[in-house]
């Protein structure tokens, strides 16, 4: 899933740039054997480089929280077959709704729930299975109703009723 959260944008934004700076002053300090450098840039490079290390360890330590966030939690946030059935105007949507979500970037679909009614044909959508922060607004007719387990219940239901013997054993 690969929606936009901006903090998480910003945190690997910043681990680039001290992966950057860290190999930088690594490779200027390996040029620094064959190439003679005055005191001042040696002794920059030097900090510079066990600066980004430390600056790398923090990130390595912390950023695991954040990084925890691109996976779900549970079986039912990755993404699963589109039902097929398009929200239209007449449809009733309300808060706890079972609806399924296309990303946008790919086409794959994610369970979610409708959290709250916005104006101008908008809900926001919590993705079932994922955190808070991947709550998203989207139109009523980008959404799909989830049927899940109500057609798999209501086609094994017509199946056992169109069945002779479950219809010998109600007579019976």
């Amino acid at each position: 899933m690969s929606l936009t959260y901006p903090k998480l944008q910003r945190i690997r934004y910043i681990g680039d740039i001290i992966r950057t700076l860290l190999l930088a002053s690594f490779a200027l300090g390996i040029t620094s054997w064959f190439v003679e450098f005055s005191e001042a840039l040696n002794t920059l490079v030097t900090k510079t480089f066990l600066f980004a290390v430390g600056l790398e360890f923090l990130l390595q330590t912390w950023m695991p929280a954040f990084l925890r966030l691109e996976w779900p939690y549970t079986l039912e946030g990755f993404p699963v077959k589109p039902s097929g059935i398009w929200v239209q105007e007449a449809t009733p949507v309300t808060i706890g709704t079972p609806v399924l979500v296309m990303e946008g970037d790919s086409d794959a679909v994610y369970k979610g729930k409708v959290l709250r009614l916005l104006s101008g044909g908008w809900v926001r959508v919590r993705f079932l299975g994922w955190s808070k922060l991947w709550d998203v607004d989207c139109q009523l007719s980008s959404l799909q109703l989830d049927i899940g387990d109500t057609a798999a219940s209501q086609s094994d239901t017509a199946i056992r009723a169109g069945n002779p013997r479950n219809t010998a054993v109600r007579a019976g």
